[in-house]
């Protein structure tokens, strides 16, 4: 059983997804459910032992209306853009699609930490055949995290985390999964996340 806090979550004919909605590297809960509407349950635990918030909330569009399809919400997370982050497909039971284009930002706003400016992530060669390098910048300091993403939004590898002098950085990385494991062929997305900003690029991987 999954749990949020110390209940059972339980909604009727639910459609669970795991996917990290809010980009900080660990697998998120999203429950589309029989009511039409999706609904979001933050992991704050670990990635290797996830826990859920007793509180969620519910999917919304820019303007704050919730994404419902009235009755019988069933959900996908695609690249449907091809601009490197992941949008949502929603179905229902009246047979209709609706596509929910992500339109989460990379600014900050006043008062927050200034944002360390990054070029890249660039990967190459791409497609991957075999061995990929990972090339970005630093205008300052920071922790970086590098994360690939399969396109249905499931965590497969984290190349790199740690701190970073300014500059320029490259490593290697041979397209293996967090237990080593080689990637099967397919489009993913590589998340370069600092304390203050996001960038996300597409890779393919070719066998």
């Amino acid at each position: 059983m999954v749990y949020a806090g110390t209940s059972q979550i339980y909604r009727y004919r639910m459609n669970p997804v795991v996917y990290d909605l809010d980009g900080d590297g660990l697998k998120d809960l999203m429950i589309g459910n029989d009511d039409g509407r999706v609904y979001f349950y933050k992991n704050v635990g670990s990635a290797g032992n996830p826990s859920f918030n007793a509180t969620f909330d519910t999917l919304k569009t820019e303007s704050g209306t919730p994404i419902d399809v009235v009755a019988g919400s069933r959900l996908h997370f695609v690249d449907w853009g091809g601009d490197g982050d992941l949008d949502l497909l929603i179905g229902g039971y009246e047979g209709n699609v609706q596509l929910c284009e992500n339109a989460s930002g990379t600014g900050i706003q006043e008062g927050e930490q200034e944002i360390t400016k990054i070029t890249g992530p660039v990967v190459s060669p791409n497609p991957i055949t075999g061995t990929a390098q990972f090339a970005f910048s630093l205008e300052t300091p920071a922790n970086v995290r590098i994360d690939v993403y399969s396109v249905d939004g499931r965590l497969v590898s984290t190349p790199t985390n740690g701190y970073r002098p300014s500059g320029e950085h490259r490593f290697s990385w041979n397209a293996t999964d967090s237990r080593g494991r080689k990637l099967p062929a397919g489009i993913y997305l590589a998340r370069l996340t600092t304390d203050s900003e996001i960038r996300t690029t597409s890779l393919v991987i070719t066998r």
